[in-house]
């Protein structure tokens, strides 16, 4: 839950902000029910994936700040999402996706070294 809440807070955050909206029948609030079942199976590798990158801060967020708009971007062209503006989209996906990274890579760091 430590991963999956921050993401459905900051999604349903900009599906209200008009950033974007999911084509989807099957909601819980805002978001998709496939969206928050792909985040709970997402958080289970998380971990794995952090205490690789807990070596390689910089290089874990520059994926990061890579992957993730560019995933939800790639929803675009099969129909799953609607992006209103382009500019508030990719600025908040950026900086969300580095913050996030940033704070669960030093998360699994002092976890590690607390060990």
């Amino acid at each position: 839950m430590l991963f999956t809440i921050p993401e459905y807070l900051f999604d349903s955050l900009l599906v209200l902000l008009s950033a974007y909206k999911f084509e989807c029948i099957w909601k819980l609030d805002v978001l998709p029910i496939w969206l928050i079942i792909l985040w709970l199976s997402f958080a289970t590798l998380f971990v794995d994936v952090l205490v690789f990158f807990q070596r390689y801060l910089i290089l874990g967020v520059l994926i990061s700040v890579i992957l993730g708009p560019l995933t939800y971007y790639l929803g675009k062209p099969i129909g799953i999402i609607v992006i209103y503006n382009y500019y508030f989209f990719f600025i908040s996906m950026i900086l969300f996706w580095a913050l996030l990274m940033h704070y669960y890579l030093k998360y699994i760091l002092k976890l590690n070294t607390t060990k």
